[in-house]
Protein backbone atom coordinates (compact mmCIF):
# COMPACT_ATOMS: atom_id res chain seq x y z
CA UNK A 1 0.00 0.00 0.00
CA UNK A 2 1.15 3.53 -0.76
CA UNK A 3 1.41 5.70 2.34
CA UNK A 4 0.76 9.44 2.41
CA UNK A 5 4.52 9.95 2.46
CA UNK A 6 4.87 7.77 -0.65
CA UNK A 7 2.27 9.89 -2.41
CA UNK A 8 4.09 13.08 -1.43
CA UNK A 9 7.46 11.71 -2.59
CA UNK A 10 6.06 10.54 -5.92
CA UNK A 11 4.72 14.02 -6.57
CA UNK A 12 7.49 16.11 -5.04
CA UNK A 13 10.74 14.39 -6.07
CA UNK A 14 10.27 14.67 -9.88
CA UNK A 15 9.30 18.34 -9.49
CA UNK A 16 12.31 19.15 -7.32
CA UNK A 17 14.76 17.32 -9.62
CA UNK A 18 13.31 19.06 -12.68
CA UNK A 19 13.79 22.45 -11.00
CA UNK A 20 17.39 21.56 -10.07
CA UNK A 21 18.12 20.51 -13.66
CA UNK A 22 16.78 23.79 -15.08
CA UNK A 23 18.69 25.84 -12.50
CA UNK A 24 22.00 24.08 -13.16
CA UNK A 25 21.77 23.16 -16.85
CA UNK A 26 19.04 25.39 -18.27
CA UNK A 27 16.58 24.19 -20.91
CA UNK A 28 18.37 21.16 -22.36
CA UNK A 29 16.04 21.08 -25.38
CA UNK A 30 17.64 24.28 -26.69
CA UNK A 31 21.21 23.00 -26.98
CA UNK A 32 23.26 19.85 -27.53
CA UNK A 33 25.06 18.65 -24.41
CA UNK A 34 28.15 16.44 -24.32
CA UNK A 35 26.14 13.54 -22.90
CA UNK A 36 23.69 13.80 -25.83
CA UNK A 37 26.24 12.61 -28.40
CA UNK A 38 27.87 9.75 -26.50
CA UNK A 39 25.21 7.14 -27.20
CA UNK A 40 21.99 6.78 -29.17
CA UNK A 41 21.09 9.94 -31.09
CA UNK A 42 17.47 8.79 -31.47
CA UNK A 43 17.06 8.73 -27.70
CA UNK A 44 18.74 12.15 -27.36
CA UNK A 45 16.53 13.62 -30.10
CA UNK A 46 13.27 12.31 -28.65
CA UNK A 47 14.35 13.37 -25.16
CA UNK A 48 14.49 16.96 -26.41
CA UNK A 49 11.24 16.75 -28.36
CA UNK A 50 9.06 14.91 -25.86
CA UNK A 51 8.39 15.20 -22.15
CA UNK A 52 9.44 12.02 -20.39
CA UNK A 53 7.83 10.92 -17.13
CA UNK A 54 10.23 8.61 -15.29
CA UNK A 55 9.12 6.56 -12.31
CA UNK A 56 10.58 7.24 -8.88
CA UNK A 57 13.01 4.32 -9.02
CA UNK A 58 14.58 5.66 -12.21
CA UNK A 59 14.88 9.15 -10.71
CA UNK A 60 16.74 7.63 -7.76
CA UNK A 61 19.05 5.72 -10.12
CA UNK A 62 19.82 8.98 -11.94
CA UNK A 63 20.76 10.58 -8.61
CA UNK A 64 23.61 8.10 -8.18
CA UNK A 65 25.52 10.25 -10.66
CA UNK A 66 25.29 13.24 -8.34
CA UNK A 67 26.46 11.09 -5.44
CA UNK A 68 29.50 10.13 -7.50
CA UNK A 69 30.22 13.79 -8.24
CA UNK A 70 30.15 14.57 -4.52
CA UNK A 71 32.65 11.80 -3.81
CA UNK A 72 34.97 12.95 -6.61
CA UNK A 73 34.80 16.52 -5.26
CA UNK A 74 36.21 15.23 -1.96
CA UNK A 75 38.86 13.24 -3.86
CA UNK A 76 40.00 16.46 -5.56
CA UNK A 77 39.82 18.64 -2.47
CA UNK A 78 42.98 20.73 -2.15
CA UNK A 79 43.48 21.11 -5.90
CA UNK A 80 42.53 24.27 -7.85
CA UNK A 81 39.39 22.80 -9.39
CA UNK A 82 36.17 24.35 -10.63
CA UNK A 83 32.88 22.51 -11.03
CA UNK A 84 30.28 22.57 -13.80
CA UNK A 85 32.56 24.52 -16.13
CA UNK A 86 30.69 25.48 -19.29
CA UNK A 87 32.34 24.84 -22.66
CA UNK A 88 30.38 26.15 -25.63
CA UNK A 89 30.45 25.87 -29.39
CA UNK A 90 28.17 25.54 -32.41
CA UNK A 91 27.28 22.77 -34.83
CA UNK A 92 27.73 23.32 -38.56
CA UNK A 93 24.16 24.61 -38.83
CA UNK A 94 24.60 27.01 -35.91
CA UNK A 95 22.74 24.91 -33.32
CA UNK A 96 24.28 25.57 -29.87
CA UNK A 97 26.57 23.00 -28.25
CA UNK A 98 27.04 23.42 -24.53
CA UNK A 99 28.99 21.02 -22.31
CA UNK A 100 28.92 21.22 -18.53
CA UNK A 101 32.18 19.65 -17.33
CA UNK A 102 32.06 18.05 -13.89
CA UNK A 103 35.53 19.24 -12.82
CA UNK A 104 38.25 21.33 -14.44
CA UNK A 105 41.55 21.40 -12.52
CA UNK A 106 43.76 24.28 -13.68
CA UNK A 107 47.47 23.77 -12.97
CA UNK A 108 48.58 26.73 -15.07
CA UNK A 109 50.15 25.32 -18.21
CA UNK A 110 48.12 22.13 -17.91
CA UNK A 111 44.39 21.68 -17.46
CA UNK A 112 42.82 18.39 -16.41
CA UNK A 113 39.17 17.56 -17.06
CA UNK A 114 37.65 15.06 -14.63
CA UNK A 115 34.33 13.40 -15.44
CA UNK A 116 32.54 11.48 -12.66
CA UNK A 117 30.53 8.42 -13.66
CA UNK A 118 28.37 6.02 -11.69
CA UNK A 119 28.39 2.29 -12.40
CA UNK A 120 26.72 -0.71 -10.78
CA UNK A 121 29.51 -3.13 -11.73
CA UNK A 122 33.32 -2.98 -11.91
CA UNK A 123 34.57 -2.32 -15.45
CA UNK A 124 37.97 -2.71 -17.08
CA UNK A 125 37.51 -0.08 -19.80
CA UNK A 126 35.42 3.10 -19.93
CA UNK A 127 32.29 2.98 -22.06
CA UNK A 128 32.61 4.47 -25.54
CA UNK A 129 29.87 6.97 -24.72
CA UNK A 130 31.90 8.29 -21.77
CA UNK A 131 35.01 8.65 -23.92
CA UNK A 132 33.20 10.50 -26.71
CA UNK A 133 31.59 12.82 -24.17
CA UNK A 134 34.99 13.64 -22.66
CA UNK A 135 36.56 14.08 -26.10
CA UNK A 136 33.91 16.66 -27.02
CA UNK A 137 34.46 18.50 -23.74
CA UNK A 138 38.22 18.69 -24.27
CA UNK A 139 37.79 19.73 -27.91
CA UNK A 140 35.39 22.54 -26.97
CA UNK A 141 37.78 23.88 -24.33
CA UNK A 142 40.76 23.68 -26.66
CA UNK A 143 39.13 25.24 -29.72
CA UNK A 144 36.48 27.62 -28.38
CA UNK A 145 38.00 29.18 -25.30
CA UNK A 146 40.80 31.76 -25.48
CA UNK A 147 41.88 31.05 -21.90
CA UNK A 148 42.32 27.31 -22.37
CA UNK A 149 43.42 27.05 -26.02
CA UNK A 150 47.12 27.58 -25.24
CA UNK A 151 47.17 25.06 -22.42
CA UNK A 152 47.76 21.32 -22.48
CA UNK A 153 44.43 19.62 -21.88
CA UNK A 154 44.09 16.10 -20.50
CA UNK A 155 41.11 14.17 -19.24
CA UNK A 156 40.22 11.54 -16.68
CA UNK A 157 37.08 9.54 -16.14
CA UNK A 158 36.44 8.28 -12.60
CA UNK A 159 33.93 5.43 -12.45
CA UNK A 160 32.45 4.72 -9.01
CA UNK A 161 30.17 2.01 -7.66
CA UNK A 162 28.59 3.77 -4.69
CA UNK A 163 27.21 0.47 -3.36
CA UNK A 164 30.46 -1.52 -3.13
CA UNK A 165 32.98 1.32 -2.87
CA UNK A 166 34.81 0.19 -6.02
CA UNK A 167 36.31 2.88 -8.22
CA UNK A 168 38.71 3.13 -11.14
CA UNK A 169 40.28 6.03 -13.05
CA UNK A 170 40.75 6.09 -16.82
CA UNK A 171 43.08 8.50 -18.60
CA UNK A 172 41.68 10.14 -21.76
CA UNK A 173 43.99 11.92 -24.20
CA UNK A 174 42.60 14.39 -26.72
CA UNK A 175 42.39 12.35 -29.91
CA UNK A 176 41.71 13.86 -33.32
CA UNK A 177 39.85 10.84 -34.69
CA UNK A 178 37.64 10.41 -31.64
CA UNK A 179 36.93 14.13 -31.30
CA UNK A 180 35.93 14.20 -34.99
CA UNK A 181 33.51 11.35 -34.34
CA UNK A 182 32.04 13.27 -31.40
CA UNK A 183 31.68 16.45 -33.48
CA UNK A 184 30.13 14.50 -36.38
CA UNK A 185 27.53 13.05 -34.00
CA UNK A 186 26.78 16.53 -32.68
CA UNK A 187 26.28 17.77 -36.26
CA UNK A 188 23.98 14.83 -37.04
CA UNK A 189 21.84 15.55 -33.97
CA UNK A 190 21.79 19.28 -34.73
CA UNK A 191 20.56 18.64 -38.26
CA UNK A 192 17.88 16.27 -36.98
CA UNK A 193 16.65 18.87 -34.48
CA UNK A 194 16.59 21.54 -37.18
CA UNK A 195 14.71 19.40 -39.73
CA UNK A 196 12.53 17.54 -37.19
CA UNK A 197 13.71 14.23 -38.65
CA UNK A 198 14.46 11.63 -36.00
CA UNK A 199 17.86 9.87 -36.33
CA UNK A 200 18.08 6.08 -36.48
CA UNK A 201 18.36 4.23 -33.19
CA UNK A 202 21.60 2.65 -32.01
CA UNK A 203 21.72 -0.40 -29.75
CA UNK A 204 23.17 0.54 -26.36
CA UNK A 205 23.69 -1.12 -23.00
CA UNK A 206 20.85 0.97 -21.56
CA UNK A 207 18.23 0.09 -24.22
CA UNK A 208 16.08 -1.75 -21.70
CA UNK A 209 15.76 1.48 -19.65
CA UNK A 210 15.14 3.79 -22.61
CA UNK A 211 11.72 5.48 -22.45
CA UNK A 212 11.51 5.37 -26.27
CA UNK A 213 12.26 1.66 -26.73
CA UNK A 214 8.70 0.64 -27.58
CA UNK A 215 8.87 1.45 -31.30
CA UNK A 216 12.64 1.44 -31.81
CA UNK A 217 13.66 -0.40 -34.98
CA UNK A 218 17.23 -0.86 -33.76
CA UNK A 219 15.96 -3.12 -30.98
CA UNK A 220 13.33 -5.05 -32.93
CA UNK A 221 15.38 -5.42 -36.13
CA UNK A 222 15.74 -9.04 -37.17
CA UNK A 223 13.02 -10.34 -34.86
CA UNK A 224 9.66 -11.67 -36.03
CA UNK A 225 7.92 -10.77 -32.82
CA UNK A 226 9.01 -8.32 -30.13
CA UNK A 227 8.02 -9.39 -26.64
CA UNK A 228 6.97 -6.67 -24.21
CA UNK A 229 9.90 -5.19 -22.29
CA UNK A 230 7.89 -5.41 -19.09
CA UNK A 231 7.83 -9.21 -19.36
CA UNK A 232 10.51 -9.69 -16.69
CA UNK A 233 8.65 -7.63 -14.11
CA UNK A 234 5.41 -9.41 -14.98
CA UNK A 235 7.08 -12.81 -14.51
CA UNK A 236 8.56 -11.63 -11.22
CA UNK A 237 5.17 -10.48 -10.01
CA UNK A 238 3.60 -13.78 -11.08
CA UNK A 239 6.15 -15.71 -9.02
CA UNK A 240 5.29 -13.58 -5.99
CA UNK A 241 1.58 -14.27 -6.43
CA UNK A 242 2.22 -18.01 -6.86
CA UNK A 243 4.22 -18.07 -3.63
CA UNK A 244 1.44 -16.23 -1.83
CA UNK A 245 -1.15 -18.62 -3.25
CA UNK A 246 0.78 -21.65 -1.97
Amino acid sequence: KMTKLDAFINKNLPKVLAEHTVNSLGDRSTYIGASDIGGCLRSSYLGKKQKVDYDISQHIVFERGHLSEGIVAKMLEGTPYKTQVEAIGKADNGFPIKAHIDFVVDFGKEVVIVEAKSTSNPIEQPYDSWVLQTQLQMWLLKNNNKYYNRKTIRGYIIAIDVNSGWYKTFKVELNGTLSNIAIAKANTLAKALQTNKCPDGEVQLYCSRCPFKGDCEAISKGTDKQLPFEIKSIIGRLKQLQATEK
